[in-house]
């Protein structure tokens, strides 16, 4: 399902960990949010990221993105996950939009984007927003429909396992597949960090229920953001 997707792209792309993220993430200071901001990427730019099981802590994956072009409507990016325990290293392209949400990751599309794990458009603390994508599979064929909301819960200043900090809108993402299938209620919530200062999120936690019930949980953490020479 869905997190199945998100480990292989990212599609990328998770709701809290309770007071696990209340201790990691303090309120910002009086540093006031941009606005009328915009993703700037280029053609070189990098992000690393360590991947933990969410329940467990462990270090699962190193995940990388580097931007290999961009057009007016695309960012295309070659990710690779690297497994830690195996030294086993995945390889392919992934394509967003503008705005960071996923279109394809190779065995997922998704019409219009992936919603979640991308940033909204007129990014400001307190937009809220409804959603609705489809999702096609290639390997097994199969086809999903999610609906979900997005909220810009706030503006707060994030530190990272590495000793980074950003400043970063909060925001809150939560999802379901339609309809019920055998049963079972499948629904996702995702809480991304993301930081103008890298033009993407520093941090993100993901959760997969079925049924109400706890099923996966990854986070994700920036572990090193190379940006190409602007000169």
């Amino acid at each position: 399902m869905k997190f199945c997707s998100f480990i292989a792209g990212i599609s990328a792309l998770c709701i809290a960990c309770g007071a696990a993220l209340a201790a990691e993430d303090q309120k910002a200071d009086s540093d006031t949010p941009p606005s009328g901001f915009k993703v700037d990427v280029m053609r070189g730019d990098q992000w690393s990221y360590e991947q933990r099981d969410g329940i467990t802590d462990e270090l699962k994956f190193i995940v990388s993105f580097t931007v290999t072009d961009v057009s007016d409507g695309e960012i295309d990016t070659r990710a690779k996950f690297r497994n830690v325990s195996s030294n086993a290293e995945n390889s392919f392209l992934q394509t967003f939009d503008r705005a960071w949400r996923s279109k394809d990751t190779g065995n997922n599309v998704y019409h219009p984007a992936q919603d979640d794990g991308g940033v909204p458009d007129a990014l400001a603390v307190g937009k809220s927003w409804k959603f609705t994508y489809e999702q096609a599979r290639t390997n097994p064929v199969s086809s999903f429909k999610w609906i979900g909301n997005g909220k810009v819960e706030g503006w707060e200043k994030v530190a990272l396992p590495s000793g980074q900090s950003f400043n970063a809108f909060k925001i809150r993402f939560h999802e379901q597949v339609m309809p019920v299938m055998n049963n079972r209620k499948f629904e996702n919530d995702d809480v991304e960090w993301y930081a103008p200062e890298i033009n993407r999120y520093v941090k993100i936690v993901y959760e997969q229920r079925q049924n109400g019930k706890l099923s996966d949980s990854i986070i994700q953490y920036l572990k090193e953001y190379q940006p190409h020479s602007r000169n």
